[in-house]
């Protein structure tokens, strides 16, 4: 995040610390995020199983030096992101970066041996083509980040439930 930052500072699109993609990837930004990601993944698994047998609940975010046992079958999501590349828009003028969403999913039934992983990572490039002149940095890396993320979901759950 700091060379990122550090290389967009740089550039002659700088157009100050309000840009900077760092605070749009803090806690307060990502919760919400996770929310969707968990309440996609809570409808699925309901809409899958007969609730007596399954009955899906988002857990609380764990912390991430923690090495949770699961007690009762558990899908533990860990993530993070990363920031790429230069892109520099004109009109408005910005220096932004590209993101990644790095995931690693844990698919774990206590006593049933080694947990079913899954990993995945979304790259995401500002769309130069539909910012205008009423764009900013906030809503750019949302849209970016808001993309990595249903992406992610999308490609995980066509893992648990394949059409025929």
């Amino acid at each position: 995040m700091l060379a990122a930052e550090k290389a967009l500072r740089l550039s002659p699109y700088f157009s100050g610390e309000k840009t900077l993609p760092g605070q749009f990837f803090d806690d307060a930004h990502q919760t919400p995020r996770e929310a969707v990601v968990a309440a996609a993944l809570v409808t699925e698994l309901a809409a899958h199983f007969p609730r007596d047998l399954v009955d899906p609940q988002p857990g609380p975010a764990i912390d991430s030096a923690a090495d949770p046992k699961a007690s009762v079958p558990t899908i533990l999501i860990t993530y993070h992101t990363e920031l790429s590349g230069s892109f520099p828009s004109r009109k408005p003028r910005l220096a932004l970066t590209g993101i990644g969403v790095l995931t690693r999913v844990s698919f774990d039934i206590p006593g049933d041996g080694e947990p079913q992983v899954f990993k995945l990572t979304v790259w995401r490039a500002p769309d130069l083509r539909t910012i205008t002149d009423t764009s900013t940095a906030a809503d750019l890396y949302e849209a970016m980040a808001g993309e990595a993320f249903k992406r992610f979901t999308k490609k995980y759950l066509a893992t648990l439930f394949v059409e025929h």
